[in-house]
């Protein structure tokens, strides 16, 4: 289709940055009025029109849609896809362990406080017939979500963030979990889901979409940790959130004393303190890195200096991850080793 000059000249009106001010202040004359406008009305589902006004200057019309529905949406990641659950129905996050997975009447649920919960993949709510193995030892992501008085667990790939975001209409013949559509950042459609249908397919259903291991199948040999700390009590400390976890933890008090830990015994993990006598946590990972025999085992380095400089040497030698000791944080700890693990 050919563009006419009246086209081309709205296009260039609208680009950030691009102005007709001679002079520019505090406010005004920077280009960004009208593109911020646009942006705004498009978000919306409407349009911008500039044209002649009948006394001179510039005539703006802006159209939108006379109902517009904004929701709070839980944005989760399934199957390569990104979906959105209305936040206000989301009642609670899990980082699930597959050791925490109980079975109902041969099923797989979530444990509460109050009773197990139903759990199910999500993809398989959605038709998608591939299995979710949660007997790989890998850490499930869970949304717990209330519909009224019932509950459903979903097992997703990922949790990305909570966005308010334009919901319009659903598209023609979508599925009839579908609540709506919206756009992501890069301009891509994304469907948000009703997790009232959800339950109900979930009840007309004959699976989960998970599968478990046999009954009386060998379970995984719990992964081994290696701590290196000059320092009893933050030894012991990170002894007992580890253990508790289900890891078998050995203990080195510096550099030279995990080396030779590890060349008695490789180990799944590393986390060692920067600061210690005879060998330092940098030393002991540059050591590590250039051993052919070790130089695979993820390592976390943990600082009293939280200095930008520090860490992107101790990253630049390899290091996995940095934790900072006055920052330190259980949970953080716990989620960083199962993530490299």
């Amino acid at each position: 289709a050919l563009v006419t000059p009246r086209e081309v000249l709205h296009r260039w009106l609208l680009r950030p940055g691009f102005s007709t001010a001679k002079t520019v202040d505090t406010l005004s004359g920077r280009g960004v009025g009208l593109s911020v406008l646009h942006e705004a009305v498009t978000r919306l589902g409407g349009g911008l029109d500039l044209r002649a006004g009948a006394a001179g200057g510039t005539q703006v019309e802006v159209s939108a849609p006379l109902t517009v529905s904004f929701q709070h949406l839980l944005l989760v990641g399934c199957h390569r896809q990104v979906y959105g659950l209305p936040s206000y129905m989301v009642d609670h996050l899990y980082r699930l362990a597959p050791k925490e997975v109980v079975t109902v009447e041969g099923r797989p649920a979530l444990p509460t406080a109050d009773q197990p919960v139903p759990l199910v993949a999500l993809g398989r709510l959605l038709g998608n017939t591939e299995l979710v193995d949660i007997g790989r030892g890998e850490p499930l992501w869970v949304v717990l979500l209330r519909v009224g008085e019932r509950r459903l667990a979903v097992v997703v790939d990922t949790l990305f963030q909570v966005r308010e975001c334009l919901l319009n209409d659903p598209l023609k013949g979508s599925d009839r979990s579908v609540l709506g559509t919206f756009l992501l950042d890069n301009g891509a459609v994304a469907f948000a889901l009703d997790p009232a249908v959800l339950a109900e397919v979930l009840a007309e259903g004959d699976g989960t979409g998970l599968w478990l291991p046999a009954a009386g199948s060998a379970p995984a040999a719990p992964k081994t940790i290696l701590v290196v700390d000059d320092s009893v009590t933050t030894r012991t400390l990170e002894k007992g959130i580890l253990e508790t976890r289900g890891f078998r933890v050995r203990l080195a008090v510096d550099g030279q004393d995990a080396l030779d830990e590890l060349r008695r015994a490789p180990t799944d993990l590393v986390i060692s303190d920067v600061e210690m006598p005879r060998m330092n946590g940098l030393a002991l990972l540059q050591t590590l890195k250039q051993d052919l025999s070790l130089r695979k085992i993820p390592v976390i380095l943990v600082t009293s200096h939280d200095h930008p400089d520090e860490i992107q040497h101790g990253l630049d030698l390899g290091a996995d991850a940095y934790i900072v000791k006055h920052r330190f944080d259980q949970d953080e700890l716990l989620s960083t080793v199962e993530q490299l693990l």
